[in-house]
């Protein structure tokens, strides 16, 4: 695997995590709405500019992994397999 497969596989591995921080975040606006936790400091406005962050950006490192990974290694498609690399495989 190239470097810029392996950046899009861990573009991807931290876009589910962010998205699993999402849930606990939206659980926690829920149970801030429902009555269940009352917080002391934080305003129900700043759970839920959380969670929306993190649901923003956990989709974006999912999903659009492949556009980041042209911007940081170049315009070619991270699926896509080199001439090298067929030509490598070949020799074996």
């Amino acid at each position: 695997m190239s470097p810029k497969h392996w950046f899009v596989l861990a573009c991807r591995v931290m876009g589910v995590w962010t998205l699993l921080g999402a849930i606990t975040s939206w659980v926690t606006v829920h149970n801030v709405l429902k009555g269940f936790f009352r917080p002391e400091s934080t305003s129900i406005g700043g759970y839920v500019l959380h969670a929306a962050v993190d649901t923003v950006l956990g989709l974006y490192l999912l999903v659009g992994s492949a556009q980041l990974a042209s911007l940081v290694y170049g315009h070619s498609d991270p699926d896509s397999t080199s001439e090298a690399d067929v030509e490598s495989q070949n020799r074996k």
